[in-house]
């Protein structure tokens, strides 16, 4: 078998005479196979795993799927492996794995301090927990909407959220708070009485 492009040469005799003929064989080299792609994601992303180049026409991964690419998507978190087996031609057959496509856990975020009821005018701490930075929506009503805890005073009735990020993956939280208003107060009445008189007031 050869390894190498290589041309054949037959001779057929039949005595005194002789005719030749040639027959070449073109070793077509496999190539390597090499991935691209996003190969960690967060949790509910997906990861696009595609073979580099356009060597090969016909592909199956261990997915089923029959294209170049694929859109690996995982509900697990963990680390996966994804296989392909292709060919040119229906010859030239290779096959590759691309492994450790990691599908990392959501931050747990949470509020501390939500879901209260002020009065207008009063102020609260919110503490978020679950990650590394944090940005909190709507900005009205807070001291600063890139920290953990920021100062509350809402005008009105407001429902925040919150996203935490971990530096790769993120995930969002809410609470409410509602702002009660304080009722005015007229106390009518009031003057000078004598000793075991009565006076009366209202408000």
């Amino acid at each position: 078998v050869p390894t190498i492009t290589t041309n054949f040469i037959a001779k057929d005799y039949n005595g005194a005479c002789y005719d030749t003929d040639t027959l070449t064989i073109h070793i077509i080299p496999i190539p390597t196979v090499s991935f691209t792609g996003n190969f960690t994601v967060c949790k509910g992303d997906t990861a696009l795993i595609s073979v580099l180049g356009n060597y090969y026409d016909t592909y199956l991964w261990n997915t089923q799927e029959t294209t170049s690419s694929i859109s690996a998507h995982q509900i697990n978190v963990g680390k996966y492996t994804y296989t392909v087996a292709l060919s040119f031609n229906g010859f030239c057959k290779n096959s590759a794995t691309k492994n450790n496509i990691y599908f990392k856990s959501l931050p747990i975020a949470s509020i501390v301090g939500g879901n209260t009821t002020i009065c207008d005018g009063y102020k609260l701490l919110f503490l978020a927990i679950g990650g590394t930075s944090y940005s909190w929506s709507p900005i009205v009503g807070l001291s600063n909407a890139t920290i953990p805890n920021p100062i509350v005073q809402p005008v009105s009735s407001t429902n925040y959220t919150v996203t935490v990020s971990d530096g790769f993956c993120s995930s969002t939280t809410s609470t409410s708070v509602v702002v009660l208003t304080v009722p005015t107060l007229n106390a009518i009445g009031g003057g000078s009485i004598c000793k075991g008189d009565s006076i009366l007031l209202s408000a």
